[in-house]
């Protein structure tokens, strides 16, 4: 660990004078795909999480439970050949769900 963070960032030298416009987007595009390093601190390191992160938990936390004892009565019925699918309620649900698209 102590190698990561002896590690020093390259620092840009302009040997050629100023860059033209073509050059210099061709340099931000270049930069922009890269995935930045984080550098070490003399407080330590730290990770900070975008709103991203916390978007996902209130999403998650809006999910229903799963009813186990219906995906058990189901499976169940799959099993034994008795499940039988409601063809036009499914097409009513399919057409609302193109619907919602």
């Amino acid at each position: 660990m102590s190698e990561i963070n002896s590690i020093k960032p390259a620092v840009p030298t302009d040997l050629n004078g100023p860059m033209s416009a073509t050059e210099q987007r061709a340099k931000r595009s270049t930069e922009s795909t890269q995935t930045p390093t984080a550098l070490p601190t003399q407080e330590g390191d730290k990770v900070s999480l975008s709103d991203t992160l916390s978007q996902l938990g209130n999403v998650v936390a809006e999910v229903p439970e799963v009813d186990k004892s219906k995906v058990d009565a189901i499976k169940a019925s799959i099993d034994s050949g008795t499940y039988e699918v409601d063809s036009k309620q499914l097409a009513q649900k399919l057409m609302g769900f193109e619907g919602e698209l």
